[in-house]
């Protein structure tokens, strides 16, 4: 059986060097609001669960009571991102655990669960929002400025169904070649790290390092760095800032204007060989004195055996550079450099500094990755990578 994931909509006529560069859109959150959506959608699964039955009347669903939402903010975290046969038998299992009374899940059939679902999600989005309110302001013109240099492609834990209906609703279809989303027939492919990885399959020009993951939850920041993507985190509340700080770029929901120039000037500085970095550093608080390792992938041939790397502490104030040495090609990891930055160096101040790692083959700046030294405690500073 061959697990069909990815379904071709328009292949545009381009050169071949543009058919390995994709740009990988989640959907909810991030090209059109979730605003109480998705809570219909697990209200319906909440039901089915206790009562065995799949709902097919979807008016009580159209309004979601407050404790609805307590019970389904406590599940989410345990099942965003899930195939959805995965997240049933994951909610199930947490109310199970709570004590519920519930029926096995698998006397519910997948698909047309799926369906209702899907259905009462549509429903949701109708009775509330006209297509222009429902869309993220900003969406048409990123998908625009983007879509000149990548193929757009969804990375959705939406059905393929629902997905066309959703771009169609918003009128942001015409931009995607393909469409990478969830299929009820296909429950081994269960992330959208394994999405990515059957797009691989399918397409194995694609060159990973050159494509774009854009999401608002951490399955997808995991999914495009797992696989050597830049990845961009969609924030909407405070909280996410720190949720999705392994990735590459953050920005507001909305706030979209400002990606095709942090791209131009945080990911795609390189010299005439045209090597990509992509970067990688554990955000985790860490002591002010120690030295904090970045990991820049190059994944392609031409990549040196060896760079030479500077440090630019506060470039708001100078452009001092302070040399780290030479770095060279780790041997368990071919492709990945590793940088130790000396977080002690950094100059202590009341705000937050704005440094530059530098890194040059030869005299060739090859790549140039901006970094902020926030000092979260009196014995604790984390690096984040802009």
């Amino acid at each position: 059986v061959v697990e069909v994931a990815l379904t071709k909509i328009l292949m545009p006529a381009e050169d071949a060097k543009r058919t390995t560069q994709w740009c990988f859109f989640d959907v909810d959150g991030v090209l059109v609001h979730e605003c109480g959506v998705a809570y219909a959608g697990y209200w319906l699964q909440l039901e089915a669960l206790r009562t065995g039955a799949i709902p097919d009347n979807y008016i009580k669903f159209l309004e979601i009571p407050g404790d609805v939402k307590r019970q389904i903010d406590s599940l989410r975290p345990h099942v965003k991102g899930l195939h959805f046969r995965r997240k049933i038998e994951k909610i199930h299992a947490c109310l199970a655990e709570a004590g519920e009374s519930v029926v096995d899940p698998t006397v519910l059939d997948p698909v047309t669960l799926v369906k209702a679902v899907m259905e009462a999600q549509r429903a949701y989005i109708q009775h509330h929002f006209p297509p222009e309110n429902y869309c993220v302001p900003g969406s048409e013109d990123l998908l625009r400025d983007l879509s000149k240099k990548f193929f757009i492609c969804t990375l959705t834990a939406n059905d393929f169904e629902q997905t066309s209906w959703i771009l169609r609703y918003v009128g942001l279809d015409s931009y995607f070649t393909e469409l990478l989303c969830y299929r009820a027939e296909a429950p081994g492919l269960q992330t959208k790290e394994d999405l990515l990885k059957d797009f691989q399959v399918r397409h194995p020009d694609v060159d990973f390092t050159q494509c774009i993951v854009l999401g608002d939850g951490v399955p997808d920041v995991h999914a495009g760095a797992a696989m050597g993507c830049f990845t961009i985190g969609i924030c909407k509340d405070p909280d996410d800032f720190a949720k999705l700080a392994e990735a590459n770029l953050l920005v507001n929901v909305g706030d979209y204007a400002i990606i095709p120039a942090r791209l131009q000037a945080h990911r795609f500085i390189a010299d005439s060989s045209g090597l990509t970095f992509t970067p990688r550093h554990c955000s985790k608080p860490c002591d002010p004195d120690a030295d904090c390792t970045v990991e820049f992938s190059c994944q392609q041939k031409n990549a040196p055996q060896e760079l030479s790397a500077c440090v630019i502490w506060d470039i708001a104030c100078n452009e001092t550079e302070t040399p780290l040495g030479s770095v060279r090609r780790s041997p368990e990891a071919a492709h990945t450099y590793r940088v130790q930055i000396p977080l002690g160096g950094a100059p202590r101040s009341a705000v937050t500094n704005v440094g530059m790692v530098v890194l040059r083959d030869g005299a060739a700046v090859v790549h140039r990755q901006l970094f902020r030294v926030a000092y979260v405690a009196e014995s604790a500073v984390a690096l984040q990578l802009l």
